[in-house]
């Protein structure tokens, strides 16, 4: 039998008379297995002995029964509950029934072992309920205390402060909303310095790894962090790991850390990494984003894995208080040449045609969704999606953008200048025109930070790059972006926007170079309301 803790069955080769009629007290005998007499503790048995009767039995019995029978039975008698960590499951053991039913939301029965198990996720609610409810608890996480004493050499601005303070107002979780370039990183060092436990800081990209460990060590003073990811596996006071390390890695950082901070918490909520905050036991949580809403809806799972959004500034909010760079959002319309016109209406009037062949009304995104679901089955709906994306690729990356792109670039050839597309094809296409840098999805580490450490030097002005950038790179200040194309996302609109609004003297400017007439409009009329 395995002789683990929450398996009461255990086996003995001999005992006396004595210790036998002792023993049938508090176990029931089962058999015989390979020589040895095999039994199980029975609960009820023991629950029906005064506290003296129990307490003799157990003396007497010392030195017979296992170690972890000895455990269970101590722990009856003093009526505690004992919360371990199993893999990434917590398992309770020594409910009653009244115990159980108030865990009901959180713990699940295995009957197998005889004990409840629940999520790591839910260990302050367990812990909570049962104290209040007047029930001992034993449980052996490590100590979370940090090794050192942070020493910030920065401070917070004054909305920096008001979302710390929202965020330790809902007892240390929730999810903190500010634009890119709006210092959302110095709110968790700060938490970090305030609260100092061990952390696990959960990052989307591996290019961030190392720009989170240099703000913890330039603006904390800590030396005890380590890295984990990207060949790295050092798991430290202070750790900086990527979702997919976190993911791969849950039931391995499970019970180390009392504080958790979720960089871009957006992608946090999907099937998969969600799996990183149920496993962990921290209860402390910061979820950082520019916009933790997310088109599927799961955002509202975040409630449940960090918190609530508990504080929020939009861009034009702290423009109007003067927290970062003074912009202007800059809509330029235009048109699509006759030949590209007369393509992109008949691409469109053959998709229409299909979505009323197929019954599907016309309403945009709606629309397209059920065409996906019907395209495995019909090929009617399969090319009605090849019509979409056809004339959605000429209304975003007509000829006169092109053309209207080089005479802004002339107008700007001093300032730092980031130029925004959706297709590779067209990233590929202006760095060879203009001769301008470009950064893809394609493009080496080693070179993309090559390009980014010559423009933040001043070496380049400018950069093409399609949807790497976007989030997950720490890219040096620009005051000119150009949209040559994108989707309808605010999320995506409000990152390439914080790339131009770090606190700076010269007004930051953003254009949108817009097809008119087209999906092109209804994409960025989408994406704009994130600036309400």
């Amino acid at each position: 039998m395995s002789n683990t803790y929450e398996n009461l069955t255990f086996e003995l080769k001999w005992v006396s008379k004595d210790n036998f009629s002792k023993l049938i007290k508090i176990a029931d005998y089962i058999g015989r297995k390979s020589g040895k007499s095999v039994y199980m503790i029975n609960p009820q048995k023991c629950k029906l002995l005064s506290p003296s009767q129990f307490a003799l039995i157990l003396s007497a019995l010392k030195s017979v029964l296992p170690p972890h029978i000895i455990e269970y039975l101590s722990d009856l008698r003093e009526s505690i509950i004992r919360i371990t960590l199993d893999g990434s499951d917590l398992v309770i053991k020594g409910l009653d029934k009244n115990a159980s039913r108030l865990l009901s939301p959180y713990v699940r029965y295995d009957s197998k072992n005889n004990v409840y198990r629940a999520m790591p996720l839910f260990f302050k609610n367990i812990k909570d309920i049962l104290s209040e409810n007047g029930y001992k608890l034993k449980y052996n996480f490590p100590e979370w205390s940090l090794s050192e004493k942070p020493k910030p050499n920065f401070r917070l601005r004054k909305y920096q402060k008001e979302a710390y303070d929202a965020w330790i107002s809902n007892d240390m979780r929730g999810v903190i909303a500010l634009p890119t370039g709006a210092g959302k990183t110095h709110i968790a060092l700060w938490a970090i310095a305030k609260i100092q436990e061990r952390t696990l800081i959960v990052i989307p990209t591996i290019d961030l790894l190392n720009q989170w460990y240099d703000k913890i060590v330039t603006e904390l003073g800590l030396t005890d962090v380590g890295l984990f990811g990207g060949g790295d596996r050092d798991i430290r006071s202070i750790t900086i790991t990527t979702y997919s390390s976190a993911y791969l890695n849950a039931e391995l950082f499970a019970d180390k850390f009392g504080f958790v901070v979720f960089d871009e918490v957006h992608h946090l909520p999907s099937p998969k990494y969600r799996i990183i905050a149920e496993s962990l036991v921290a209860w402390k949580r910061m979820g950082l984003s520019a916009t933790p809403e997310r088109e599927d809806n799961l955002h509202l799972d975040l409630l449940q894995l960090v918190g609530p959004v508990v504080y929020r500034k939009t861009p034009s909010e702290l423009k109007k208080q003067r927290h970062i760079a003074e912009f202007e959002v800059k809509r330029i319309a235009v048109p699509l040449d006759s030949e590209q016109r007369k393509e992109y209406k008949l691409l469109m009037q053959k998709y229409r045609e299909a979505l009323h062949m197929l019954g599907i009304p016309y309403s945009g995104k709606k629309a397209l969704e059920l065409l996906i679901m019907r395209s495995g089955k019909s090929k009617l709906a399969h090319d009605a999606i090849v019509w979409r994306e056809k004339a959605r690729k000429i209304a975003l990356n007509s000829e006169a953008k092109i053309k209207l792109l080089e005479e802004i670039l002339i107008a700007n050839r001093r300032r730092k200048t980031l130029i925004f597309t959706k297709y590779t094809s067209i990233v590929n296409r202006i760095s060879h025109t203009f001769g301008i840098p470009k950064i893809t999805h394609k493009t080496k580490r080693e070179e993309r930070i090559k390009i980014l450490d010559a423009f933040r030097k001043g070496k380049i002005s400018k950069i093409v790059t399609s949807e790497v950038l976007d989030e997950g790179t720490d890219v040096p200040d620009a005051n000119l972006g150009i949209i040559v194309s994108g989707t309808g996302s605010k999320r995506q609109f409000i990152q390439r926007l914080g790339r131009l609004l770090r606190p700076k003297d010269e007004p930051a400017l953003l254009i949108e170079l817009v097809t008119k007439g087209t999906i092109d409009s209804s994409l960025s009329s989408r994406r704009v309301k994130a600036l309400e």
